[in-house]
């Protein structure tokens, strides 16, 4: 019997073994090499690399390996070099809302921070010693300088500056030279050949002595020593690549060779000629570092560090591509949940006026208008789950379907979203943005725009789509009926027996935006029925189907109508009143066409026979759900029993103005004729005979009004919240809560921003042949980078190097704003003496305007600030912690002639912005040019500065021209330093007038007729910085006859841009028009070329010497 026992507890006993033995375990942690680190840093033998990767510094072995982190926080740490010693790294971090520098030790451990001011601080090097740091930055003057930062008493000392910008300066190894960038487009366009583009030199410390080491047209980056002779490399390329498109003549697929793409150049230290050390072709090198003692150099290209050993001759070795292993996790929780009560973005009232579909944080929910009596009442129905923007919405007429537009799979869309089951299915299934989805009123069609080109005879995919809409829908089949290119594109709406289409549409050769009405089935040819050079929108059809109405500024801003058909009396003599059209019931069939208008087809106008593209002729979808626009029963509701007829001869004679109250938005009428609107942000009345008008909310910020279809109710959302109005009795206004519980993923809002950009350039970038470049090609490269992204700053930059790929300008972008404000650093108003190490701050200078060079705040060259605020202050980085967040405070400064406190006075004023110092020296170096200009011309030359292209500096230009030209013979106009903007075709039209006759009144001066303008000779004075609309006007001058150009030749920044704002809040810019010659040439990537040629240094700019100045005076004195 125990001999039994034992047995079976023997085999129960192995049995459980083996079952613990058999238990599934987790499978062995999976190892994938990191993408997309970036910016190395050697250590000084060669064996350490640091590098960043998803926002922090990493090191590890320099021929690869795994990597541990030696930072580790939310915010962007950035920039590593490590010290002489190899000991600490030095970094550059957002952490505090802008770029400071800090210091860790290079296995990890607390960091500390090392410059506290608002301005950007980024070091670039070590001394030899490990002393200091180098970095560029504006302290006391707004001048780009380069800084040595003491490390151990964080002293500051200026090495140089200049008026264009300089970075990346590195140390040679006796410690006395440095090799930096001088001015230069971003890194991220290293392709870019012009005027603007980074030049190398060299500065002798000791003698404050540069020497230029280039000076040609191409970028060069990241300049670093490699031995103790002296030489160094530098990224650059060795011939241009085609970047400038002549007009309607598109560039040649980019066909790229090494000589193109950026390399790893070696420049000898005696100026010899530079040769190439890497020949990789397509992309690009970045970001190279060298060992100081090893010689090893590491760089980045494509997605990879490389390596490349030490050899001589330097560059004999191949690069190695590393591999690096990061277990890098979130540092923050990518997926978090927020309960949201407010945000609304848009908003729909159902057919039934039951149900409120409203869009927040991009996504798509309903609310009930009358809601049960129950705890959770106010919770909202999510619709729609895409991280990305699902907006642009319209209702079916049955309240079954919401069709919305999207910007899923790098397209937007048409969808189709069954309210009920939320399934989505795609409408438009073509490769062309498609916009502004709206049903018809017997919820038998739905119209849309789509975008893209169409050509002279039609062809091309660009215009109006209408889509069939049937019970139990599978198949979306759309057909175009209006040809227009995307950018003509404007309002639509239908006429209330679905015959005919109204639609605003731009001109051809104006700006203004006229109302042009087709037949609804696309059989006739448009008819303009505004015909006026002013802003037409909204176009809105009565009821009744007698009258269009429609915003403009034609006779001055209003609301305007438009009789159909020619009215029995004038309009002073006709009493109008709504006769609301009797009701029919509506059958299945499609409305019979209308007559086309008397006018002949026109080819531009109608679409042709053959569809213009495959997926916009046959589109076939797998959805096979009942996200159908109608039902039987739906098709079969009561209509208005209308048959509208159209007079189309002189339609825009018989236009009036209703009121002159300005319908900004949704302009609505009800089927018992009353008209809403909303004008300034609130809801505004008006009668059908516009007797009667006024408003029914006040404080504005009202938007989304839409009227019950009883007219009985009007819903709109405001400030975020949804609200509803019972018309009548005071109109009192409800609020519709509601309560939406919102997931937010990071990482797939990330995507989603990502597809978001690629897909706004794919169809909005200017030039449809995007520079020869293959634009989803770089998507597919740039795509899988976005796992190395940890911080929205990285974000930016990896849109940044993607666009920049196109080279082109204004398409900088900017990443979201953070969670962390930054300081606010206010300036003293003096210039500082670096020569002086004491204690105390020794004023070198104080500029005119200044508060210290006023009498009751006078500070004189040669004393001392020795406290502010209380607190004693020298040239070091805790200066700035007394300088920060001190509002609109004054400074309370103790100044002395003598580096102490004792006997010091005491000055205060209100501490200066950064804007404010900036506009100082502006102003004082504008009053030093018209000085120089009345001294040197003898009071016969005026001149005047155009500081930048809005409206506020052309008034200022309509103002100084006539003040100070007044009288002289001539004027110089400097766009030099002037960033752009949009007015120079008004003041070309100014100075452009030639002069036709002369006004003589009794007993006064002969006036030119036109009396305004300028019939004088003029010198235009442009350079590097003037940029864009700074650009394009000098070149307007010039093909105008009226102006001589003098200066350097513009960088070639010109493009019409726009803003796009990503769903993520990353912030971008998208160039949208071109701009070329008369021979066609671009003006973007070609500057502008002077009729006179002449540069200036640095040492001129810090003399207050202007030899470009000295030259448009000597041109216009021979004159």
């Amino acid at each position: 019997m125990q001999r039994h026992l034992w047995s079976r507890l023997l085999l129960i006993a192995c049995l459980l073994c083996g079952c613990s033995l058999g238990r599934a375990q987790l499978p062995a942690p999976e190892e994938k090499p990191a993408i997309g680190a970036r910016m190395p840093a050697l250590s000084p033998d060669g064996k350490k690399l640091a590098f960043v990767y998803r926002g922090d510094v990493w090191v590890a072995d320099s021929e690869g390996g795994h990597a541990y982190p030696v930072t580790e926080h939310v915010e962007l740490d950035a920039y590593p070099i490590f010290s002489p010693d190899g000991k600490w790294i030095a970094f550059s971090s957002t952490r505090n809302g802008n770029w400071d520098i800090f210091v860790v030790p290079a296995t990890g451990g607390k960091a500390r921070q090392m410059t506290f001011s608002s301005m950007s601080e980024i070091a670039s090097d070590w001394s030899p010693d490990g002393k200091t740091l180098l970095f560029s930055t504006q302290y006391d003057v707004p001048n780009s300088t380069i800084f040595a930062l003491d490390v151990a008493t964080l002293r500051f000392h200026k090495l140089t500056e200049d008026y264009k910008s300089l970075a990346g300066a590195t140390y040679a190894s006796d410690g006395q030279h440095i090799v930096f960038q001088r001015h230069g487009f971003p890194w991220y366009r290293p392709r870019y050949h012009g005027s603007a583009a980074a030049q190398l030199w060299m500065l002798d410390i000791a003698k404050n002595q540069r020497t230029p080491i280039t000076n040609d047209e191409q970028q060069h980056l990241w300049p670093h020593f490699v031995a103790k002779d002296g030489s160094f490399v530098a990224v650059t390329v060795g011939e241009p690549t085609p970047n400038a498109q002549y007009l309607n003549r598109p560039l040649m697929p980019l066909v790229d060779n090494e000589a193109r793409t950026p390399n790893l150049w070696l420049f000898p230290a005696n100026g010899g000629k530079p040769r190439q050390l890497t020949h990789f072709v397509g992309d690009g090198v970045r970001c190279p570092t060298v060992a100081r003692e090893s010689g090893d150099i590491v760089f980045e290209y494509g997605s990879d560090l490389w390596r490349l050993p030490f050899s001589l001759p330097l560059g004999e070795s191949k690069p190695q591509k590393l591999t690096l292993y990061c277990g890098a996790e979130d540092k923050q929780n990518n997926v978090s949940r927020e309960v949201l009560t407010g945000g609304v973005e848009e908003a729909e009232i159902s057919p039934d006026n039951k149900t409120y579909a409203f869009a927040v944080k991009g996504d798509l929910w309903t609310i009930p208008i009358d809601k049960p009596k129950t705890r959770n009442a106010d919770d909202a129905t999510r619709l729609t789950d895409y991280p990305g923007f699902d907006r642009d919405f319209n209702w079916s007429a049955d309240g079954k379907t919401i069709y919305f537009v999207s910007d899923r799979n790098f397209n937007t869309r048409v969808y189709a979203l069954d309210v009920a089951t939320k399934v989505v299915r795609p409408v438009w299934t073509g490769t062309e943005d498609a916009s502004n989805p709206q049903v018809s009123p017997d919820g038998k069609l739905l119209g849309f725009w789509v975008a893209g080109p169409v050509g002279d005879t039609g062809r091309g995919p660009g215009g109006f789509y209408v889509v069939p809409l049937e019970p139990n829908q599978t198949e979306f089949k759309p057909k175009r009926i209006i040809a227009l290119p995307r950018a003509a594109q404007g309002d639509f709406s239908w006429s209330p027996d679905m015959r005919w289409i109204a639609y605003t549409r731009r001109g051809v050769e104006s700006d203004g935006y006229n109302i042009w009405i087709t037949p609804a089935d696309g059989s006739g040819k448009p008819v303009n029925v505004t015909r006026l050079n002013a802003w037409h929108g909204q176009p809105t059809w009565s009821p009744d189907g007698k009258y269009l109405f429609f915003a403009s500024n034609r006779d001055g801003d209003g609301l305007y109508v438009l009789p159909l058909k020619p009215e029995a009396a004038r309009a002073d003599e006709l009493e109008i009143k709504f006769e609301k059209p009797k009701a029919k019931d509506t059958k299945p069939d499609t409305p019979k066409p209308p007559d086309s208008p008397k006018p002949d087809k026109d080819p531009k106008d109608t679409p042709p026979k053959d569809t213009p593209n495959k997926d916009a002729a046959d589109q076939d979808t797998a959805a096979k759900d009942n996200a159908s626009k109608t039902t039987n029963e739906q098709a079969a509701k009561t209509t208005p029993d209308l048959h509208i007829e159209i007079d189309f001869e002189d339609t825009a004679q018989r236009i009036r103005r209703l009121t002159t109250q300005y319908p900004q938005n949704d302009l609505k009428i009800t089927d018992e004729g009353q008209i809403y609107f909303i004008s300034n942000g609130d809801i505004w009345s008006c009668s059908y005979d516009g007797k009667e008008v006024k408003s029914l909310t006040s404080g504005g910020g009202v938007a989304g009004l839409r009227p019950a279809s009883d007219g009985k109710k009007l819903f709109f959302f405001r400030n975020g919240g949804l609200f509803q109005m019972t018309v009548g009795n005071g109109n009192p206004i409800t609020p519709i809560t509601f309560s939406a519980t919102w997931e937010h993923d990071v990482r797939a809002e990330q995507k989603a921003a990502f597809i978001e950009f690629w897909r706004s350039y794919n169809t909005r970038f200017y030039d449809g042949n995007f520079h020869g470049r293959n634009w989803a090609a770089i998507r597919d490269r740039y795509e899988p980078l976005l796992d190395a992204v940890g911080t929205r700053d990285e974000f930016a930059t990896l849109l940044s190097r993607m666009v920049g790929e196109l080279e082109c300008s204004h398409s900088e972008i900017g990443a979201a704003a953070g969670n962390v404000p930054g300081p606010s650093t206010r300036m003293l108003g003096v210039y500082f003496d670096y020569s002086y190490n004491g204690p105390g701050i020794r004023v070198k200078d104080v500029p005119k305007r200044a508060p210290g060079s006023y009498e009751k705040t006078r500070i004189k060259p040669g004393e001392y600030i020795v406290a502010v605020d209380g607190k004693d202050v020298t040239l070091d980085e805790n200066l700035f912690k007394v300088l920060n967040d001190k509002g609109d405070k004054d400074f309370e400064l103790l100044v002395n002639a003598k580096p102490t406190r004792d006997g010091a006075r005491t000055v205060k004023f209100k501490a200066l912005t950064g804007d404010e110092w900036s506009d100082i020296h502006y102003r004082n170096r504008i009053d030093r040019s018209r000085r120089t200009v009345a001294t040197k011309s003898n009071d016969k030359i005026a001149y005047v500065h155009i500081q930048g292209m809005g409206l506020n500096n052309q008034i200022n230009f309509d103002r100084e021209l006539y003040e100070y030209a007044e009288g002289k013979d001539a004027v110089i106009i400097d766009v030099r330093f002037n960033g752009g903007g949009n007015i120079s075709d008004t003041i070309i039209n100014w100075l452009g007038t030639k002069p036709y006759g002369t006004y003589l009144p009794r007993d006064g001066y002969p006036e030119p007729a036109p009396n305004r303008g300028w019939h004088k000779p003029i010198v235009v004075l442009m350079n590097e910085f003037s940029m864009s609309n700074a650009e394009m006007f000098p070149y307007g001058m010039r093909a105008h006859g009226i102006a001589k150009l003098v200066g350097m030749p513009t960088p070639g920044y010109v493009i019409w841009t726009g803003t796009l704002n990503l769903v993520d809040g990353t912030h971008a810019r998208m160039p949208g028009s071109g701009v070329f010659r008369a021979d066609g040439s671009p003006m973007e990537n070609m500057g502008e070329k002077p009729d006179v040629q002449v540069s200036m240094s640095a040492e001129d700019w810090l003399a207050e010497r202007d030899p470009q100045l000295d030259a448009a005076i000597d041109l216009l004195m021979k004159k």
